[in-house]
Protein backbone atom coordinates (compact mmCIF):
# COMPACT_ATOMS: atom_id res chain seq x y z
CA UNK A 1 0.00 0.00 0.00
CA UNK A 2 1.35 3.24 -0.94
CA UNK A 3 1.91 5.82 1.43
CA UNK A 4 0.55 8.67 -0.82
CA UNK A 5 -3.22 9.85 -0.92
CA UNK A 6 -4.18 10.07 -4.53
CA UNK A 7 -7.03 10.14 -6.87
CA UNK A 8 -5.37 8.26 -9.96
CA UNK A 9 -8.31 6.19 -10.10
CA UNK A 10 -10.43 9.13 -10.46
CA UNK A 11 -10.85 11.18 -13.82
CA UNK A 12 -10.72 15.08 -14.16
CA UNK A 13 -10.96 16.63 -17.47
CA UNK A 14 -8.71 19.92 -19.59
CA UNK A 15 -9.64 21.71 -22.39
CA UNK A 16 -6.82 20.80 -25.03
CA UNK A 17 -6.65 22.97 -27.70
CA UNK A 18 -5.60 22.04 -31.51
CA UNK A 19 -5.66 24.19 -34.62
CA UNK A 20 -7.86 22.25 -36.46
CA UNK A 21 -11.14 21.66 -34.03
CA UNK A 22 -12.35 23.64 -31.34
CA UNK A 23 -11.61 23.03 -27.87
CA UNK A 24 -12.16 19.73 -26.40
CA UNK A 25 -12.44 18.10 -23.01
CA UNK A 26 -9.85 15.19 -23.05
CA UNK A 27 -9.96 12.98 -19.77
CA UNK A 28 -6.48 12.98 -17.53
CA UNK A 29 -5.10 10.90 -14.65
CA UNK A 30 -5.04 13.09 -11.57
CA UNK A 31 -1.62 11.90 -11.18
CA UNK A 32 0.76 9.13 -12.34
CA UNK A 33 2.11 6.59 -9.76
CA UNK A 34 5.61 8.11 -10.87
CA UNK A 35 4.61 11.50 -9.66
CA UNK A 36 3.24 10.00 -6.28
CA UNK A 37 6.41 8.73 -5.66
CA UNK A 38 8.54 11.58 -6.35
CA UNK A 39 5.81 13.55 -3.60
CA UNK A 40 6.74 11.53 -1.08
CA UNK A 41 10.41 11.21 -1.84
CA UNK A 42 10.59 14.93 -0.97
CA UNK A 43 10.45 14.41 2.91
CA UNK A 44 8.64 17.62 3.09
CA UNK A 45 5.05 18.16 3.49
CA UNK A 46 3.96 18.47 -0.49
CA UNK A 47 0.18 18.45 -2.19
CA UNK A 48 -1.39 18.48 -5.73
CA UNK A 49 -4.70 20.14 -6.82
CA UNK A 50 -6.96 20.20 -9.92
CA UNK A 51 -7.32 23.37 -11.65
CA UNK A 52 -10.05 24.47 -9.35
CA UNK A 53 -8.03 23.62 -6.38
CA UNK A 54 -9.59 20.03 -4.83
CA UNK A 55 -6.59 18.28 -3.55
CA UNK A 56 -5.86 15.15 -5.63
CA UNK A 57 -3.05 13.82 -3.37
CA UNK A 58 -0.31 14.37 -1.22
CA UNK A 59 2.39 12.96 1.06
CA UNK A 60 2.30 11.76 4.66
CA UNK A 61 4.50 14.60 5.40
CA UNK A 62 1.29 16.57 4.18
CA UNK A 63 -0.69 14.32 6.70
CA UNK A 64 1.93 14.93 9.54
CA UNK A 65 1.79 18.53 9.11
CA UNK A 66 -1.74 18.89 8.95
CA UNK A 67 -2.83 16.44 11.80
CA UNK A 68 -5.18 14.70 9.67
CA UNK A 69 -6.22 13.15 6.20
CA UNK A 70 -7.98 15.63 4.17
CA UNK A 71 -10.68 14.00 1.60
CA UNK A 72 -9.40 14.14 -1.80
CA UNK A 73 -12.11 15.80 -4.59
CA UNK A 74 -13.58 17.37 -1.67
CA UNK A 75 -11.25 19.44 0.20
CA UNK A 76 -10.37 22.45 -1.75
CA UNK A 77 -6.88 24.60 -1.93
CA UNK A 78 -4.63 23.37 1.28
CA UNK A 79 -5.46 20.42 3.66
CA UNK A 80 -4.72 22.42 6.67
CA UNK A 81 -7.30 22.31 9.09
CA UNK A 82 -7.60 26.01 9.96
CA UNK A 83 -5.04 28.79 8.76
CA UNK A 84 -4.09 31.84 10.55
CA UNK A 85 -1.75 34.79 9.21
CA UNK A 86 1.24 35.14 11.28
CA UNK A 87 -0.24 37.77 13.19
CA UNK A 88 -2.97 35.21 14.55
CA UNK A 89 -6.04 36.45 12.41
CA UNK A 90 -8.15 33.75 10.78
CA UNK A 91 -6.97 33.53 7.07
CA UNK A 92 -9.93 31.76 4.65
CA UNK A 93 -8.86 28.66 2.68
CA UNK A 94 -9.83 30.96 -0.68
CA UNK A 95 -6.83 33.44 0.15
CA UNK A 96 -4.41 30.86 1.19
CA UNK A 97 -1.47 30.97 -1.49
CA UNK A 98 -2.58 27.91 -2.72
CA UNK A 99 -5.71 29.22 -4.19
CA UNK A 100 -3.67 32.75 -5.05
CA UNK A 101 -1.64 30.95 -7.27
CA UNK A 102 -4.35 28.95 -9.38
CA UNK A 103 -6.38 31.97 -9.17
CA UNK A 104 -3.41 34.63 -10.44
CA UNK A 105 -1.57 31.03 -12.74
CA UNK A 106 1.61 32.12 -11.00
CA UNK A 107 4.08 31.19 -8.39
CA UNK A 108 3.54 32.41 -5.05
CA UNK A 109 6.46 33.09 -2.84
CA UNK A 110 7.40 34.67 0.32
CA UNK A 111 4.55 34.02 2.66
CA UNK A 112 4.06 32.35 5.42
CA UNK A 113 1.47 31.06 7.48
CA UNK A 114 -0.11 29.24 10.34
CA UNK A 115 -1.82 25.51 10.19
CA UNK A 116 -4.03 24.58 12.95
CA UNK A 117 -4.34 21.07 13.48
CA UNK A 118 -7.73 19.00 14.73
CA UNK A 119 -6.26 19.11 17.89
CA UNK A 120 -5.84 22.59 18.21
CA UNK A 121 -1.96 22.59 17.85
CA UNK A 122 -0.41 24.77 15.93
CA UNK A 123 2.59 25.18 12.86
CA UNK A 124 4.34 28.12 11.25
CA UNK A 125 5.08 27.18 7.73
CA UNK A 126 6.09 28.56 4.50
CA UNK A 127 4.13 27.32 1.67
CA UNK A 128 5.31 27.26 -2.10
CA UNK A 129 2.49 26.51 -4.49
CA UNK A 130 3.22 26.41 -8.39
CA UNK A 131 0.33 26.04 -10.95
CA UNK A 132 1.05 23.06 -13.29
CA UNK A 133 -0.04 23.20 -16.96
CA UNK A 134 -0.63 20.75 -19.62
CA UNK A 135 1.60 20.96 -22.79
CA UNK A 136 -0.92 23.86 -24.07
CA UNK A 137 0.18 25.58 -21.53
CA UNK A 138 -3.43 25.15 -19.78
CA UNK A 139 -3.95 25.78 -16.32
CA UNK A 140 -4.57 22.04 -15.00
CA UNK A 141 -3.72 22.04 -11.72
CA UNK A 142 -0.86 23.16 -8.81
CA UNK A 143 1.70 21.38 -5.99
CA UNK A 144 2.74 23.25 -3.11
CA UNK A 145 5.39 21.98 -0.80
CA UNK A 146 4.83 23.36 2.70
CA UNK A 147 8.20 23.62 4.86
CA UNK A 148 7.62 23.50 8.49
CA UNK A 149 9.57 26.62 10.43
CA UNK A 150 9.08 25.80 13.95
CA UNK A 151 12.26 25.12 14.47
CA UNK A 152 13.05 28.96 13.31
CA UNK A 153 10.76 30.50 14.92
CA UNK A 154 11.61 28.84 18.33
CA UNK A 155 14.86 30.01 17.69
CA UNK A 156 13.77 33.35 16.47
CA UNK A 157 11.47 34.13 19.92
CA UNK A 158 14.53 33.02 21.40
CA UNK A 159 16.84 35.40 20.09
CA UNK A 160 14.31 38.04 20.66
CA UNK A 161 14.33 36.96 24.24
CA UNK A 162 18.13 37.29 24.63
CA UNK A 163 18.09 40.47 22.75
CA UNK A 164 15.63 41.76 25.34
CA UNK A 165 17.93 40.83 28.29
CA UNK A 166 20.86 42.11 27.11
CA UNK A 167 19.20 45.56 26.19
CA UNK A 168 17.77 45.80 29.95
CA UNK A 169 21.91 44.68 31.19
CA UNK A 170 22.61 47.89 28.99
CA UNK A 171 20.11 50.07 30.43
CA UNK A 172 21.18 48.78 33.91
CA UNK A 173 24.52 49.81 33.15
CA UNK A 174 24.25 53.03 31.70
CA UNK A 175 22.13 53.74 34.67
CA UNK A 176 24.83 52.62 37.37
CA UNK A 177 26.97 54.75 35.29
CA UNK A 178 25.62 57.82 35.45
CA UNK A 179 24.93 57.39 39.14
CA UNK A 180 28.62 56.98 39.47
CA UNK A 181 29.35 60.07 37.77
CA UNK A 182 26.92 62.03 39.63
CA UNK A 183 28.37 61.30 42.95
Amino acid sequence: MSNIEDMSSKTKHNTVRTSRKPAKALPMQAASRTQLGLLEALGVAAYTTDADGRLTSYNKAAVALWGYRPTLGKTRWCGSWRLFNTDGTPMRHEDCPMALALREQRAVRGHEAVAERPDGTRVPFMPYPEPLRNEAGMLVGGVNVLVDISERKTAEAALAAKEEQLRRVKDHARMQQVRWATR
